[in-house]
């Protein structure tokens, strides 16, 4: 008889925390063959899961506008706002009046004027920061917060990988010739068990 000697080694280190075959056992395709610690790497699951959460919620953050009870201030503001300009315009136009009667002095009168320019000009504003409100975040913030959720998205597939690769299983079915570990024993990675 003549066989073919496999060695079964894991590509990650680890203390061997189970050892789920025996030397001459016959273990079927599929079957355990021995699993090292998996503290670092499903820490590392975590760790990945909650960085791709976070940097989702972000993009997802960034491609909506303000929410409802910002926009609602804005508008209260300019609300405010338009009457304040309402006023302003109307006190204008009686100083004017008052100016021309010679009832008015030019100081009175600029003040009145820069008021009403200044309550026109933070009409202006609020309407803009109205506008503003509903955007979404810039496109070049937009594309790197993809990347980043993309980046998280891979590290985490690595971290599920690194985790994948602490739980050995038999490819075919065979024949355990030896094992050179025991349980508790530092496994370097590739050595085989």
């Amino acid at each position: 008889v003549e066989g073919e000697f496999v060695n079964i080694a894991s590509s990650e280190s680890g203390r061997l925390e189970r050892l789920l075959v025996a030397r001459g056992l016959h273990a079927p395709g599929g079957t355990p063959l021995f699993a090292l610690e998996t503290e670092p790497q499903a820490a590392a699951v975590l760790q990945a899961q909650q960085q791709l959460a976070a940097a989702e919620a972000q993009l997802k953050d960034l491609r909506t506008g303000k929410r409802p009870p910002e926009v609602d201030v804005i508008r209260a503001q300019l609300a405010q706002a338009l009457a304040q300009e309402k006023k302003s315009a109307a006190k204008q136009i009686r100083d004017e009046s008052q100016y021309k009667a010679g009832g008015l002095s030019q100081a009175q009168l600029d003040d009145t004027r820069a008021e009403a320019a200044s309550n026109a000009a933070r009409v202006r504003e609020l309407k803009s920061q109205l506008e503003v409100a509903a955007l979404q975040g810039r496109e070049e913030q937009i594309r790197a917060q993809a990347a980043t959720a993309a980046a998280a998205r891979a590290a985490l597939d690595q971290s599920e990988w690194k985790l994948g690769q602490k739980v050995i299983l038999a490819l075919r079915s065979g024949l355990v010739f030896d094992t050179l570990y025991r349980e508790g024993e530092w496994v370097p990675a590739g050595s085989p068990v």
